[in-house]
């Protein structure tokens, strides 16, 4: 079980910062919103149930979400920053690369590592994303 979670939380983090690039050889770009299209996790490639986004928001903060049905739901990962081929989210910082509208994500997460390509989207905006924030109840002491 606790591999799996390791594993989901590899690909939510993955994900998250793939999300800003815009073109072959550019800086991701505030704003925009990416689709995920292939998770390989630890040499594996790991299923993907549910169209999953990733934005990075003109706010500063990167945005996961997941359309279920006819439900977007989504969750802040924490301010991010972008610099030459890196991608850190909430600290945690993975490499890039770009090809026209895919990026490609890779890194390590407690000693698993993986890679995530995402393509370019028009689905959601990232006011959209945003919006479709739950908001997770803290556990009581």
């Amino acid at each position: 079980m606790k591999k799996i979670v390791s594993l989901m939380a590899l690909c939510a983090v993955l994900l998250g910062a793939v999300m800003m690039v815009t073109g072959c050889g550019a800086k991701p770009e505030k704003g925009t919103v990416w689709k995920v299209v292939e998770i390989t996790a630890a040499g594996k490639s790991v299923e993907i149930q549910y169209p999953t986004y990733y934005c990075f928001h003109s706010d500063g903060n990167a945005y996961s979400a997941t359309k279920m049905g006819e439900k977007l739901s989504a969750i802040n990962g924490g301010t991010y920053t972008i610099e030459a081929k890196k991608v850190t989210i909430d600290g945690i910082s993975f490499d890039y690369t770009m090809n026209g509208n895919t990026m490609t994500l890779t890194g390590t997460l407690d000693k698993v590592s993986g890679s995530m390509k995402l393509q370019k989207s028009s689905d959601y905006t990232e006011k959209q994303i945003k919006d479709a924030v739950v908001a997770v109840p803290k556990p009581s002491k």
